[in-house]
């Protein structure tokens, strides 16, 4: 095995060896949905599927690996614990991925077969005393500098804050080009962070008497220097002359004018005790009126020295530190308040989502600010290919996607029959399609399920998917149905199924819609039109109501060859409301959205 574990083959690795491959742990490549699509029963052949890599020893690569997913799968792999395997159901070029462990024919007979290879794998080769480095240029990292106190400050070269003048530290960034959903490098912006400020609390134990240090000169202080001195904001022990950096944290210093007048903490001090001593005994005597004019030059190692001309403003005493200054070039959140935004990635393996789509959440904090989607659409596949035969087109359409392959094909035959000016059986045809709808809901329910918990209906969803795909669906009517009826009355799910508006079809419209397909569905595939003519010509139109809503093919035919089509799928429409849909929302909650409108990666445009 390539991902084997570094040691030796002891008696009792042997065993352990044995183990893992019984019941081998698999995360599956593009995902789970794709897997149910392509009619696999991971359990059935004895896979345990897992949503994490940290808890996978096998990286099930499910059909033609996408050329957009191959950093991401390169990155999923690296942090899978050795000994790690890969499981290869056709797929044939995995780079930058290691060779495949085993491969075998994309169906469940396959499967098994892969599941015994596996065994065979783990017991003979999970740990090699000389074990080889997986390396690829998705794990790459470079070198960024940004400032402790400025995050939002970031570098390519070493220098200094503009903001605050203090010294910019490493830390490591994904190399370009890399995927930005999954780091085989974790990111050390944090311990940079830190590593800015590293000594800073011992220094500041040290100095914890600083304050009162300072007060040994008061006995002077009605005698003040004309001259200027500076110091750090975050060391006050540092004084110097002249301007400059603090030696320590590369800090711009400050004048003293500016840290003393007019609220700097020489300007009023307690009476003298009884003792002599002006600690807390005196803090009874203590003018509190002055109490605004403690020096917050250092406070929370911020540097206040850009607010020491701060206009006057009634109320508040001048030098503040205002937040709203802090923060007015930050964007504004839904509520109004100013804060920084990140940008988090989801996918393209996210558990949550269909397997191959990213989405980007702006959060303000609490809530969703915006977001964004990269799919893996091919149509720009289908243009480069024309002018083409029809059964060249209908062979690229069955491998557009693995979630709506069916539709794709029904789409051009009846197009192909638009073209020619002929209709086709509106029953039988509609039977058909209705079962193709119902393999996509089934799809859609397992996930939704899965997403909220319901392990159990999640499995059972993909039951009669697998039942249903295989043509056993007269057997499985009365079960669809238990299924509609369960969903409705499912606490979890009632707030989904109550809600009203949003894009495409409603959830409570499309489990109507399920049930009207249920009574009418048959176990049959749409036929396939006959070849037009070599010297056919026409234009033809064709629309076909998915589970996601209207799909529409328009193509022109010249001398039996397609020379144009225009295809406009469901996903493409509803990819647009996604900002929408997630904005104001907490973070659980927009996912959740997302999910519910069953967007196929492959059809979501760049």
């Amino acid at each position: 095995m390539i991902g084997a574990r570094e040691g030796a083959f002891t008696a009792f690795r042997r065993v352990l060896a044995r183990a893992m491959g019984a019941q081998p742990r698999v995360i599956v490549v593009p995902g789970r949905d794709v897997a149910v699509a392509r009619g696999l029963d991971l359990i059935a052949a004895g896979l345990e599927p897992v949503a994490s890599p940290r808890h996978a020893n096998v990286l099930l690569i499910v059909g033609p690996l996408h050329p957009q997913l191959a950093d991401a799968a390169a990155t999923l792999y690296a942090q899978m614990p050795r000994p790690r395997a890969i499981v290869a159901l056709g797929a044939e070029n995995l780079t930058p991925l290691p060779p495949a462990d085993v491969v075998c024919a994309l169906s469940q007979e396959g499967l098994r077969e892969a599941t015994q290879a596996l065994q065979e794998r783990f017991a003979a080769g999970a740990f090699s005393e000389t074990v080889k480095d997986f390396d690829a240029p998705a794990l790459a990292v470079r070198v960024e500098y940004t400032c402790p106190m400025h995050p939002e400050v970031v570098s390519d070269e070493p220098g200094n804050c503009p903001k605050c003048g203090m010294t910019l530290v490493p830390k490591e960034a994904a190399a370009a080009g890399a995927h930005d959903g999954h780091g085989e490098k974790r990111e050390h912006g944090a311990n940079a962070a830190h590593a800015g400020h590293h000594g800073h609390g011992h220094q500041h134990g040290q100095k914890a008497h600083g304050g009162h240090q300072a007060h040994s000169g008061h006995e002077t202080h009605g005698q003040a220097s004309e001259a200027t001195t500076y110091t750090c904001p975050m060391h006050p022990e540092i004084v110097r002359n002249e301007p400059g950096q603090c030696p320590i944290c590369g800090m711009t210093l400050i004048s003293s004018d500016s840290a003393d007048s007019p609220g700097g903490h020489h300007g009023a001090h307690p009476e003298m005790g009884s003792d002599g001593s002006t600690g807390h005994g005196a803090h009874g005597k203590m003018d509190h009126s002055a109490r605004g004019k403690m020096d917050h030059s250092n406070h929370g190692g911020m540097d206040h020295s850009a607010h020491s001309a701060g206009t006057d403003v009634p109320g508040i005493e001048p030098n503040f530190m205002s937040m709203v200054e802090m923060t007015k070039d930050l964007p504004a959140s839904g509520d109004g308040l100013r804060m920084e935004w990140i940008d988090v990635p989801f996918g393209p393996f996210h558990p949550g989502l269909p397997g191959g789509l990213t989405l980007t959440l702006s959060l303000d904090g609490d809530t969703v600010a915006g977001a964004g989607l990269r799919g893996l659409a091919r149509a720009a596949e289908l243009q480069a290919m024309l002018p083409a035969t029809l059964d060249d087109l209908r062979g690229a359409l069955q491998g557009l996607s693995p979630h709506n392959a069916g539709f794709y094909v029904a789409l051009l035959d009846h197009a192909v029959l638009a073209a020619l000016g002929e209709t086709t059986d509106l029953t039988v045809e509609s039977a058909a399609i209705a079962r193709l709808r119902l393999l996509g809901d089934l799809r859609w329910i397992a996930g939704l399920a899965r997403l909220k918990g319901a392990i159990d209906l999640a499995a059972r969803a993909e039951g009669l998917h697998r039942s249903l795909q295989i043509g056993h669906g007269e057997e499985i009517r009365a079960q669809l149905a238990q299924l509609c009826a369960k969903l409705q009355r499912a606490p979890v799910f009632r707030p989904i199924f109550s809600a009203k508006g949003g894009p495409g079809p409603t959830p409570a419209e499309r489990l109507a819609r399920m049930a009207q397909d249920i009574a009418a569905f048959a176990d049959r595939a749409p036929a396939e039109t006959a070849a037009p003519a070599h010297d056919m010509t026409g234009t033809g139109e064709a629309v076909v109501e998915t589970g996601r809503g209207a799909a529409r093919l328009k193509l022109t035919i010249k001398a039996g060859l397609v020379t144009d089509l225009q295809l406009v799928t469901p996903s493409q429409a509803l990819a647009g409301h996604i900002a929408h849909i997630t904005m104001h929302k907490e973070l659980g909650e927009a996912l959740a959205a997302v999910c519910l409108l069953d967007l196929d990666p492959w059809e979501v445009a760049q």
